[in-house]
């Protein structure tokens, strides 16, 4: 299945934070660059200075030269290839804005900071989630290869540690640090969501639909009705469960028009009393913008008539009918 943009920008973040130097856009995999773009329009990524008088070589990719100036363009003299111009991408490197991941962490596990410490270059401790202390380190084999950390990590009479590191390339499993530690991966524990990140529990999976749509269909909403896109974010569109997707549904369906929640959740084929229902955000769900996204997408989106128990669209009036209310309120 097709990754979406928001899987593969939190797979490249993955990697920039495992090789912790600047990573050349010419380098990138056509999916990496779909995930650099988003990572840009988060800006959680920032250029990096790159040295250009001497570059591999852009056609090959293999052989490194030395670059001159002619004509306005720089070349690239690869000792196989021969005279290679540079473009835009050669010349440019990316890398995460400097405390960019530790944060948006921070802010996903509601983590107060007061525990935060450096153990070691580059490896963090954030915080206490669930009495477990939470750290971040760039790669496994540091943590397998210092047992100390372990020690270090550890809270007066807290519960086992929590590391986190990017995915490695050969397989491990969970207790791979042994029982006085969990090891989870940054991939499958997170999730990029409204330029934020959401926390996956572990246990737990994120539906993955594949690729997000390039644009609206129906005012605001995607074809299907599973995505929505707002104006505060255009190119972040937000994913709704089935049951929120059948809501907005059938209130286009009824083309600007208040109806009646019963006549609503009738037509959404869904048990609940009112609309509203379906997008509340539990107490152990605040903050997760998996959740408070489709509830700013309902209060966005949705108006109402209380006393009424009216509900309807306003984006879903006729074009037509929408001007000619326009003329006559003018």
């Amino acid at each position: 299945m097709t990754m979406s943009a928001r899987s593969l920008a939190w797979h490249l973040v993955c990697r920039l934070y495992a090789v912790g130097y600047p990573v050349k856009e010419a380098s990138l995999s056509r999916n990496e660059r779909i995930g650099l773009q988003r990572l840009q329009q988060d800006k959680a990524v920032e250029l990096a200075p790159v040295r250009l008088d001497y570059v591999m070589c852009p056609y090959c990719q293999q052989l490194d030269g030395p670059v001159t100036l002619e004509e306005g363009k720089m070349v690239c003299h690869c000792p196989d290839c021969g005279p290679v111009e540079l473009d835009d991408e050669d010349k440019q490197a990316w890398q995460l804005k400097p405390d960019w991941l530790t944060r948006k962490i921070r802010a996903a596990l509601n983590l107060d900071g007061s525990q935060q410490a450096e153990l070691a270059p580059g490896i963090v401790r954030l915080g206490l989630f669930d009495r477990h202390p939470v750290v971040i380190a760039p790669k496994l084999i540091t943590l397998q290869t210092c047992p100390d950390l372990i020690e270090r990590a550890q809270v007066g009479r807290c519960a086992e540690p929590w590391f986190f590191t990017p995915r490695p390339l050969k397989g491990v499993d969970s207790q791979v640090l042994g029982r006085r530690a969990y090891w989870w991966s940054l991939e499958e524990r997170f999730a990029l969501f409204g330029g934020g990140l959401s926390f996956i529990p572990p246990g737990a999976e994120i539906e993955e639909l594949g690729s997000e749509p390039s644009g609206p269909t129906h005012g605001p909403f995607s074809a299907d009705f599973r995505w929505v896109f707002l104006e505060d974010a255009p190119g972040d569109p937000v994913l709704l469960s089935d049951a929120q997707s059948a809501i907005f549904k059938a209130l286009w369906y009824f083309r600007g028009k208040p109806e009646t929640a019963e006549v609503i959740m009738t037509k959404a084929g869904l048990d609940s009393l009112k609309p509203v229902d379906i997008f509340k955000v539990k107490t152990s769900n605040k903050g997760d913008p998996r959740y408070e996204r489709p509830k700013l997408a309902y209060d966005t989106l949705v108006q109402t008539r209380r006393r009424e128990g009216l509900y309807w669209l306003p984006c879903a009036v006729p074009q037509k009918h929408a001007n000619e209310a326009i003329a006559e309120a003018g």
